[in-house]
Protein backbone atom coordinates (compact mmCIF):
# COMPACT_ATOMS: atom_id res chain seq x y z
CA UNK A 1 0.00 0.00 0.00
CA UNK A 2 1.28 3.43 -0.91
CA UNK A 3 1.68 5.77 2.02
CA UNK A 4 -0.24 8.97 1.40
CA UNK A 5 1.39 12.33 1.91
CA UNK A 6 0.25 14.41 4.89
CA UNK A 7 -1.49 17.43 3.47
CA UNK A 8 -3.76 18.57 6.31
CA UNK A 9 -3.41 19.19 10.05
CA UNK A 10 -6.25 18.68 12.48
CA UNK A 11 -7.42 21.95 14.05
CA UNK A 12 -8.30 20.10 17.25
CA UNK A 13 -5.36 17.79 17.96
CA UNK A 14 -2.75 19.12 15.52
CA UNK A 15 -1.96 15.73 13.97
CA UNK A 16 -1.16 15.53 10.28
CA UNK A 17 -3.35 13.42 8.01
CA UNK A 18 -4.06 12.86 4.35
CA UNK A 19 -7.31 14.03 2.82
CA UNK A 20 -8.32 14.09 -0.79
CA UNK A 21 -7.66 17.55 -2.20
CA UNK A 22 -10.85 17.38 -4.23
CA UNK A 23 -12.64 17.58 -0.85
CA UNK A 24 -11.15 21.06 -0.51
CA UNK A 25 -12.77 22.06 -3.79
CA UNK A 26 -16.33 21.19 -2.78
CA UNK A 27 -18.85 23.96 -2.24
CA UNK A 28 -19.76 22.63 1.22
CA UNK A 29 -17.64 22.11 4.31
CA UNK A 30 -16.59 18.54 5.00
CA UNK A 31 -15.04 17.48 8.28
CA UNK A 32 -12.03 16.09 6.39
CA UNK A 33 -11.01 19.63 5.43
CA UNK A 34 -10.50 20.65 9.08
CA UNK A 35 -10.07 17.59 11.28
CA UNK A 36 -8.67 14.09 11.20
CA UNK A 37 -11.91 12.52 12.49
CA UNK A 38 -15.62 13.24 12.59
CA UNK A 39 -15.39 13.18 16.40
CA UNK A 40 -12.84 16.01 16.40
CA UNK A 41 -15.11 17.93 14.01
CA UNK A 42 -18.02 17.56 16.46
CA UNK A 43 -15.78 18.79 19.28
CA UNK A 44 -14.76 21.79 17.18
CA UNK A 45 -18.40 22.66 16.45
CA UNK A 46 -19.18 22.68 20.19
CA UNK A 47 -16.14 24.84 20.91
CA UNK A 48 -17.06 27.27 18.12
CA UNK A 49 -20.63 27.61 19.40
CA UNK A 50 -19.45 28.06 22.99
CA UNK A 51 -16.79 30.67 22.22
CA UNK A 52 -19.28 32.54 20.00
CA UNK A 53 -21.84 32.57 22.84
CA UNK A 54 -24.33 30.59 20.77
CA UNK A 55 -24.52 28.05 23.62
CA UNK A 56 -23.70 28.38 27.30
CA UNK A 57 -21.26 26.33 29.37
CA UNK A 58 -23.89 23.88 30.58
CA UNK A 59 -25.09 23.20 27.03
CA UNK A 60 -21.52 22.85 25.78
CA UNK A 61 -20.68 20.39 28.57
CA UNK A 62 -23.72 18.29 27.72
CA UNK A 63 -22.74 18.25 24.03
CA UNK A 64 -19.09 17.46 24.75
CA UNK A 65 -20.14 14.55 26.95
CA UNK A 66 -21.59 12.97 23.81
CA UNK A 67 -18.16 13.14 22.13
CA UNK A 68 -15.10 11.04 22.84
CA UNK A 69 -12.94 13.44 24.84
CA UNK A 70 -10.97 10.88 26.86
CA UNK A 71 -7.69 12.06 25.31
CA UNK A 72 -8.48 15.78 25.14
CA UNK A 73 -5.39 16.67 27.19
CA UNK A 74 -3.35 15.70 24.08
CA UNK A 75 -5.17 18.27 21.91
CA UNK A 76 -3.76 21.65 20.90
CA UNK A 77 -3.19 23.86 23.98
CA UNK A 78 -5.88 26.42 23.17
CA UNK A 79 -8.43 23.62 22.64
CA UNK A 80 -7.47 21.99 25.97
CA UNK A 81 -7.93 25.35 27.72
CA UNK A 82 -11.44 25.83 26.30
CA UNK A 83 -12.49 22.25 27.10
CA UNK A 84 -11.13 22.65 30.65
CA UNK A 85 -13.21 25.82 30.99
CA UNK A 86 -16.33 24.05 29.73
CA UNK A 87 -15.82 21.06 32.02
CA UNK A 88 -15.08 23.23 35.08
CA UNK A 89 -18.29 23.30 37.06
CA UNK A 90 -16.93 25.35 39.97
CA UNK A 91 -19.22 28.27 39.17
CA UNK A 92 -22.25 25.94 39.17
CA UNK A 93 -21.17 24.45 42.51
CA UNK A 94 -20.89 27.97 43.93
CA UNK A 95 -24.36 28.81 42.59
CA UNK A 96 -25.91 25.70 44.15
CA UNK A 97 -24.05 26.36 47.40
CA UNK A 98 -25.29 29.95 47.46
CA UNK A 99 -28.87 28.80 46.80
CA UNK A 100 -28.64 26.32 49.68
CA UNK A 101 -27.24 29.04 51.94
CA UNK A 102 -30.11 31.37 51.02
CA UNK A 103 -32.69 28.66 51.71
CA UNK A 104 -31.03 27.93 55.06
CA UNK A 105 -31.22 31.63 55.99
CA UNK A 106 -34.92 31.72 55.08
CA UNK A 107 -35.59 28.67 57.26
CA UNK A 108 -33.66 30.24 60.15
CA UNK A 109 -35.66 33.46 59.80
CA UNK A 110 -38.92 31.50 59.72
CA UNK A 111 -37.86 29.55 62.82
CA UNK A 112 -37.06 32.79 64.66
CA UNK A 113 -40.47 34.20 63.73
CA UNK A 114 -42.18 31.09 65.09
CA UNK A 115 -40.22 31.30 68.36
CA UNK A 116 -41.11 34.96 68.75
CA UNK A 117 -44.81 34.27 68.19
CA UNK A 118 -44.76 31.49 70.79
CA UNK A 119 -43.32 33.79 73.46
Amino acid sequence: MVEKKINHWCIVCGKGYHACDSCDETKFMTWRRLTDSSNHYEIRLVIDDYTSNVINKKQARKMLNKCDIDDYKTFLPHIVKIIDEILDDADEVKKVSKEKETKKEIVEIENKKQRIEVI
